[in-house]
């Protein structure tokens, strides 16, 4: 028999996804430890315990985590090497459940996992899997593709304010995009439904897309005249990131945007989700008027 999961350790709590998770969380009732760095100025509930680690101190990790049913990460990418020790920390204290901060485009994909942007979550995912052998401690990866409220807030889906838009291989490739929320609700049915969702990647969409589509709500919401619009190929794309890479690798957004484009909108890598888990997972599918409010936020 599962043990019932209570007791949630959150990392990244601050971040685009790590607040909506943590909401998410203590509206389900978890108890919820937030894992906060040495000077953060982040704010959280009452309602939560919080405790300064030091992510290089397995330590101060494992001090941390004792006690704790289940560790979600959402540490941004950028940072995502920290995790290491903090998934060491959290198999040395016998956590149940490890959701990693896996949350993006499909790594079940042979070509997606070859994505440099891809890397480290590629070696976290093989790392569990070879550590939690023989233990009490399982994970779930959480696939999610886009995240449609922060790629139209951050203009990577569409620009709003300047009414910009690309229809990358001629915008009708289907692509899946899910909400923050929807997300966050995905980690809550991870963890009320921790037998069936052990040791397994589960995939979460909101709405399927193409950006022809989008354009189409796009005008709706803020108007059709005075757009501009290209229409690059993902595969010229992917190539200018892959030339960055090699070129100024210190260059993150430089070679890391172009490979994501190639992930999200080509459809040599299958961005529409197959064999959701939405159902089992209780999350709810996105709808164009929420859209349609997302792009006249960003747009003013």
């Amino acid at each position: 028999m599962s043990t019932k999961i209570t007791k949630v350790a959150l990392a990244g709590a601050a971040g685009s996804l790590g607040a909506p998770v943590l909401k998410e969380l203590i509206a389900a009732g978890f108890t919820v430890t937030v894992l906060t760095r040495e000077g953060s100025s982040s704010t959280f509930p009452s309602s939560v315990n919080v405790v300064t680690v030091d992510y290089d101190s397995e330590e101060t990790l494992r001090k941390a985590l004792k006690g704790q049913d289940a560790l979600v990460s959402t540490i941004t990418t950028a940072a995502i090497e920290q995790q290491f020790k903090l998934l060491d920390a959290a198999l040395a204290e016998g956590v149940t459940r490890i959701i990693p901060s896996e949350f993006g485009s499909d790594t079940t994909q042979p070509d997606n996992r070859k994505l440099p942007v891809y890397g480290q979550k590629v070696k976290i995912q093989e790392y569990l899997e070879q550590k939690t052998q023989g233990s009490k401690t399982s994970y779930t990866f959480v696939i999610n593709n886009v995240f449609i409220d922060w790629g139209i807030q951050y203009n990577f889906m569409l620009n709003a304010k300047k009414k910009e838009i690309s229809l990358y291989d001629g915008g009708d490739v289907e692509y899946s995009a899910t909400s923050l929320r929807s997300v966050a609700k995905g980690v809550v049915g991870v963890l009320t439904h921790p037998e069936k969702t052990k040791n397994r990647f589960v995939k979460i969409d909101g709405i399927v897309l193409t950006q022809c589509k989008l354009f189409e709500i796009a005008k709706k919401a803020v108007g059709s005249e005075g757009w501009t619009v290209t229409e690059p190929s993902t595969a010229e794309v992917e190539a200018q990131g892959y030339e960055v890479l090699s070129k100024d690798p210190g260059n993150i957004m430089g070679w890391v945007v172009p490979l994501l484009v190639k992930a999200i909108f080509s459809a040599e890598r299958s961005p529409k989700l197959i064999d959701t888990d939405n159902d089992l997972l209780g999350v709810p599918k996105n709808t164009e008027e929420e859209l349609v409010a997302w792009i006249k936020e960003a747009a003013r």
